[in-house]
């Protein structure tokens, strides 16, 4: 009876321990997989944080850019009418002189 105890015992238990460490490995591989996972989220939490700050970033400069676009057009105007204003003083210096 005891030989017989022996024999199931020798086939049942390396079925066991393969079961065992088969399990083991499988919570190992959930747990590192879980552990990817909320590294990539908080990656993503990071990046996205980040997108925010350059699009305020972005903003801002079109914004600087418009002031400079409008600081530019003032500036051509008032020195077209400087010119057309030196012009007319041309002429009138022209006029007294004659």
């Amino acid at each position: 009876m005891n030989l017989e105890i022996l024999k199931k015992n020798i086939v049942i238990v390396p079925v066991i321990i393969a079961i065992l460490s088969g399990t083991v490995a499988s919570v190992r591989y959930v747990l590192n997989l879980t552990n990817t996972i909320n590294a990539s989220k908080q990656e993503l939490v990071d990046l996205k944080r980040d997108l925010s700050v350059e699009r305020d970033r972005i903003n801002k400069a079109q914004g600087d850019i418009s002031n400079i676009n409008g600081t530019i057009n003032m500036s051509r105007e008032i020195i077209e009418m400087l010119g057309s204003q030196l012009n007319e003083l041309s002429w009138d210096v022209k006029d007294l002189s004659r």
